[in-house]
């Protein structure tokens, strides 16, 4: 009888989707799972992360009805979670009891990018976000902060307060990879974001507010930190 792997993502957001898209080559290539599938019960804020954090993963056979294994009662339940002392990524693989690695740290998505030259030399900046991430920054901090470049365009903009940068309004989530790609740099919130960016940049750039943000979703990630002072 194989043995199958069902996963519960409890939200819908991108980074929700990116904490779990590790774990499905790791299991296969490990042999501990035969087949892994994602709960349908799994939410999706845009049906854009879908395509990309599963349906183009090639370790995945597919959507099923059947129960969660294992039990969501004991496992991928936050609630009984360290959030001040443990990357959730790590979180993940240990309730897998998944000997953890560097690889094992960041999301896997399996998108091939799409350089452009346009970006060249330009530092992208995208401060949108859905939950408490971007709560209580001081917007005058940042603008301090983005003045040491040249060349700053804003990845679609939705605050009055930085509309006079250059703003690029990106098609679906695959054009958004692709300037994340193309450019020099990313500055960013905590949010899905700076969990993609992890996948096809190395020069990511987090502002953050302590007072906040829970220091499970920025611990250990391959990122520059920048706490930022609350407004």
């Amino acid at each position: 009888m194989s043995k199958n792997l069902i996963l519960p993502i409890q939200y819908g957001g991108l980074g929700d989707h990116l904490f779990f898209s590790h774990i499905p080559e790791i299991v296969k290539k490990r042999q501990l799972y035969d087949r892994v599938f994602i709960s349908n019960k799994s939410p999706f804020n845009n049906l854009d992360t879908k395509k990309l954090v599963w349906d183009l993963n090639p370790y995945i056979d597919g959507f099923t009805d059947e129960p969660y294994t294992p039990n969501p009662k004991e496992h991928f339940m936050f609630h009984n979670y360290d959030f001040k002392t443990k990357n959730i990524y790590d979180y993940v693989l240990q309730l897998l009891d998944i000997e953890m690695d560097e690889f094992c740290k960041k999301p896997k998505t399996y998108y091939n990018a799409t350089r452009y030259s346009e970006f060249d030399g330009v530092v992208l900046v995208d401060l949108s976000f859905k939950t408490n991430a971007g709560v209580k920054l001081d917007y005058e901090a940042i603008k301090s902060h983005l003045s040491q470049h040249e060349k700053v365009y804003f990845l679609n903009n939705k605050l009055e307060f930085f509309n006079h940068y250059p703003n690029v309004v990106t098609r679906d989530i695959f054009g958004y990879i692709d300037c994340l790609y193309s450019c020099k740099r990313i500055y960013t919130v905590v949010s899905g974001t700076s969990q993609l960016a992890q996948v096809y940049h190395n020069d990511i750039h987090v502002f953050v507010n302590k007072s906040v943000m829970l220091p499970a979703f920025y611990l250990n990630q391959p990122t520059h930190v920048i706490h930022c002072p609350a407004r």
